[in-house]
């Protein structure tokens, strides 16, 4: 019971951070940059507690990224080319699945999926921090996929979390301003 209750708080915890990071970035806040190191890291420690092996990779990556992205917030925008894109999604592909290989070895929950997660989190993010509007495309996928295997594992606030990124991205996407001003 008393893991339960631990595993419920950590996850609510993660949840609040990550979405005042999105919703706080999406609204060109610098303050979104603080929970944007906050929500990784409880993410981290929830991810390890529930074995996905390679999405604290994922979530170290972020803290890296955030950090990066609030050195450079005032910079001007970095976007990248269609060709930059074609390349990079069957590399991402490649690498996800020589990971997932690995994993497979070990306990790990849901290798491939886990590591497309990783993989491409790891490009859009690197996107998003320079200000490449096409990392909502990225996160449609990704956002996805979490929704999917965080149902799986029963973490329902992690899976409402990312159904509200998905929404997200999908307003980024559209243009349609729900979600900023």
């Amino acid at each position: 019971m008393a893991l339960t209750k631990h595993r419920r708080t950590l996850e609510a915890a993660a949840v609040v951070a990550n979405l005042a990071f999105t919703f706080l970035y999406v609204n060109d806040s610098l303050w979104s940059y603080a929970f944007g190191i906050l929500g990784p890291a409880l993410l981290l420690a929830l991810c390890i507690r529930e074995r996905f092996y390679a999405e604290p990779l994922l979530q170290v990556v972020y803290i890296l990224m955030t950090v990066y992205g609030w050195i450079h917030a005032q910079s001007s925008p970095w976007i990248v080319s269609a060709l930059w894109h074609v390349i990079a999604i069957p590399v991402c592909i490649l690498v996800a699945v020589g990971a997932a290989y690995f994993l497979r070895r070990t306990a790990a929950r849901y290798p491939l999926q886990d590591c497309l997660v990783t993989v491409f989190g790891i490009y859009a993010t690197w996107l998003m921090m320079n200000q490449d509007p096409a990392w909502a495309w990225y996160f449609l996928f990704i956002n996805a996929l979490c929704v999917w295997m965080y149902y799986r594992r029963s973490l329902y606030l992690g899976t409402a979390m990312y159904v509200l990124y998905f929404a997200m991205a999908l307003d980024q996407v559209t243009h349609l301003s729900i979600f900023s001003a």
